[in-house]
């Protein structure tokens, strides 16, 4: 069997797998299915023009595509188009980079095509490969929340429809029940071995046993904000408690959240545009309080799980319906009890009472009440991290996740009466 993944047009594959997310998704699944099959991966080319670069690595084909960049033509149409039509889910976005790749994916002839994000790919990788099976996994919500009738013509032409939790999944078919039946829910993972808790993690002096640890965008619908406002009233009963924010500083663009949300509680973080959000929140701070929290940069994955494994609580205080959350279960896995918002993926990572606590989004006093709960229950803090390593490790292995994806592929293998497709798969096609 030959499958091809199509990145999203932000990524670069497989430099960016480093970074979490979709990128470390296709990362990780990619190189164990090619211990069964051929694997393709498209992405885009960091290159401003040119043909495709190709590459091996882990048994894996990397195609990088030059497409031109359109990040400032998405921000504008965001501002001025239909908000249940934006141009970054128009036919249009992108188009360059999807025909490249439906095309390279018909010369190769391969069996499946699994796109990640992109609706609009869909219709055209159909056109042009009308017997490839056709996989689209949504490590987002826009599939309801942009125009229903646009969205259920491209859902027409997939043959699985794949969402990052259980929540995802069940948000598509609830609004596309003619196509319930295609829908199924893959978990992301985590890397077991590098996420791992510390041997001697009890031993005293060895962990910050009052510090606090988020990971991730420093964005408004993470909730940056209401962590913040808990930890001051945090700060004022724990003077030995400290709080590193760590992830980059960039906002996620309204059109992509904003503007597309029908929540109250989202729909309220556009004050939060209007001047950059972290220089803002940091000035914000109480001086008693600046000194006690830290906010570093991104960090790669070596690096981001030493920190965690020196922290004493994760804390993922989401105002939107989380797709998923891949840095809480990268907390699970490292032995970490999470506070999560109770909305969307973390709902059902996160056992309530045994792997950690969840809170309503939005409400800086349960989380701050949580917080303190979890500081002076030390003895349940540590059961909790304890709890949260076994639950990564039944549910959200690479390998578990790959296998579960090899068993969806070979059920729709079996339903679908197209022959497949054979040849090789290392000559490269029109670079």
């Amino acid at each position: 069997m030959r499958i091809a993944f199509v990145s999203n047009p932000w990524v670069t594959l497989p430099e960016d797998a480093a970074f979490g997310g979709e990128q470390a998704w296709t990362y990780q699944v990619g190189r164990r299915l090619a211990e069964r099959a051929e694997v393709i991966v498209y992405s885009r080319s960091r290159r401003a023009a040119g043909g495709a670069a190709t590459r091996m690595d882990e048994g894996v084909l990397y195609r990088q595509v030059a497409a031109p960049g359109l990040g400032k033509v998405v921000k504008l149409a965001g501002r001025l188009g239909n908000v249940r039509r934006p141009f970054f889910a128009s036919a249009g976005f992108q188009l360059p980079y999807a025909l490249r790749v439906a095309l390279d994916v018909r010369q190769r002839r391969c069996d499946v095509v699994h796109i990640h994000d992109m609706s609009q790919f869909v219709p055209l990788v159909r056109a042009l490969n009308p017997t490839t099976l056709i996989v689209l996994h949504m490590q987002v919500e826009w599939l309801t929340q942009l125009d229903r009738p646009t969205i259920a013509r491209r859902l027409r032409n997939a043959d699985l429809i794949l969402g990052c939790s259980d929540y995802i999944a069940g948000q598509i078919s609830a609004a596309f029940p003619q196509f319930a039946s295609r829908c199924h829910s893959v978990y992301n993972g985590v890397d077991l071995d590098l996420f791992a808790p510390r041997p001697n993690r009890q031993s005293p002096g060895r962990l910050q046993e009052q510090r606090f640890v988020y990971a991730g965008r420093l964005s408004p619908e993470k909730g940056i904000h209401v962590l913040l406002d808990a930890f001051h009233v945090v700060a004022r009963s724990y003077p030995e408690a400290d709080l590193e924010m760590i992830g980059p500083s960039g906002t996620a663009g309204q059109e992509f959240i904003v503007a597309v949300s029908d929540e109250a509680r989202v729909q309220a973080l556009r004050a939060f545009y209007a001047k950059p959000y972290v220089p803002a929140l940091q000035a914000g701070l109480a001086p008693d309080v600046a000194g006690r929290v830290c906010f570093s940069a991104r960090l790669p994955h070596p690096d981001l799980a030493a920190r965690l494994r020196d922290a004493a609580v994760f804390v993922h205080p989401a105002v939107w319906n989380e797709p998923f959350g891949m840095n809480v279960v990268e907390a699970m896995a490292t032995g970490l009890p999470v506070i999560a918002s109770r909305a969307g993926g973390p709902s059902e990572t996160v056992e309530d009472g045994r792997t950690g606590m969840l809170v309503p989004p939005a409400d800086a006093a349960a989380l701050a009440n949580a917080m303190g709960w979890l500081l002076r229950n030390g003895e349940r803090r540590e059961a909790m991290g304890r709890a949260a390593r076994q639950r990564a490790v039944a549910l959200f292995s690479w390998d578990r996740i790959a296998e579960r994806m090899w068993q969806l592929y070979g059920e729709l293998r079996h339903r679908s009466p197209a022959p497949l497709a054979r040849g090789s798969l290392g000559r490269p096609v029109g670079g």
